[in-house]
């Protein structure tokens, strides 16, 4: 055999070499590809699973705050009891439900008048969040949260979450998750259950009423939630004799404290498979019926 016919056997056999290593390539390539849409394809199908899980939590829910007593509302009823993790296959899901209304309502502070761009405070919640800084050894908020508001582009603006007080500069990371537990921002104007209430939010609702006297109305109420706001009233004056029950009764305007309420806060978490999903739905409760008023979540490391 010459040496031309040896150069082209062995450039067929290089070729058919490379055309191998191409084919092998290819389906290697193709397995990688197959691998990772497999892995997505679990992924959506294991988030879609846990999503599923969470409207499940939310009806359950409805369920309990459409069966409840809308008279009242108190820390002793169903929906303050929060379930155990509940155990599923390949996970377990919990949910936790709370009176917004415990809290108090940042935009509660600000009252914004519908045909002009001015803004005023209502004094009563600006002495409240200003006393529960106070509580919690900072400094007092409410002038900087007002003057937030009023600047804001192109008109003084409510806020839609409670997060937002993070963009306000002079409110340090370290003041804002101090005070979150104790505020919510809803928009309307949602006055505080004395049934629910804090310590903390309690003890701002009146110059006299200290942390102390805010822990007896707690301990009297597991006894015997209030029914209505004249029981708050005789009672807070049993704990306030240097006053008068007329006096107990104007720093408790009417329209500010309840002994109902119509805003809950769904907390969940659900684990299944390799995720965590994290989530918080707001419900609006209003003649008996239940409405998701916002709803959010997150995946969870």
């Amino acid at each position: 055999m010459d040496n031309k016919a040896l150069n082209r056997q062995g450039i067929a056999i290089i070729s058919v070499l490379i055309v191998i290593a191409l084919i092998s390539a290819s389906i290697s390539l193709m397995f990688q590809r197959f691998g990772r849409d497999l892995n997505q394809t679990q992924y959506i199908l294991s988030q879609s699973q846990a999503l599923n899980h969470l409207y499940s939590l939310e009806a359950w829910a409805k369920v309990i705050l459409s069966e409840d007593d809308l008279s009242v509302d108190n820390l002793s009823e169903d929906w303050a009891t929060s379930i155990t993790p509940i155990q599923i296959k390949g996970g377990s899901v919990y949910g936790k439900l709370t009176d917004l209304q415990s809290k108090l309502n940042l935009n509660n502070l600000i009252d914004l008048t519908t045909d002009t761009y001015s803004a005023q405070y209502r004094s009563f919640f600006y002495d409240c969040i200003n006393l529960i800084n106070t509580q919690l050894q900072q400094q007092a908020m409410a002038d900087t949260i007002f003057s937030y508001v009023i600047s804001r582009p192109p008109k003084p603006k409510l806020f839609e979450q409670l997060a937002e007080l993070r963009n306000i500069q002079a409110i340090s990371d370290e003041d804002y998750l101090t005070v979150k537990p104790h505020l919510s921002a809803l928009p309307t104007l949602t006055p505080i259950n004395i049934n629910t209430a804090s310590k903390e939010v309690l003890s701002c609702l009146h110059p006299q009423l200290s942390g102390a006297l805010a822990e007896k109305i707690i301990s009297h109420r597991k006894n015997q939630a209030f029914t209505t706001i004249d029981d708050f009233w005789v009672y807070t004056h049993s704990l306030l004799p240097n006053l008068t029950l007329d006096e107990v009764m104007e720093n408790f305007p009417p329209n500010y404290i309840n002994t109902v309420s119509d805003y809950f806060l769904l907390e969940t978490k659900i684990i299944f498979e390799k995720n965590k999903l994290i989530g918080r739905t707001i419900f609006y409760r209003k003649d008996g019926k239940i409405t998701v008023m916002n709803r959010s979540y997150h995946q969870a490391l």
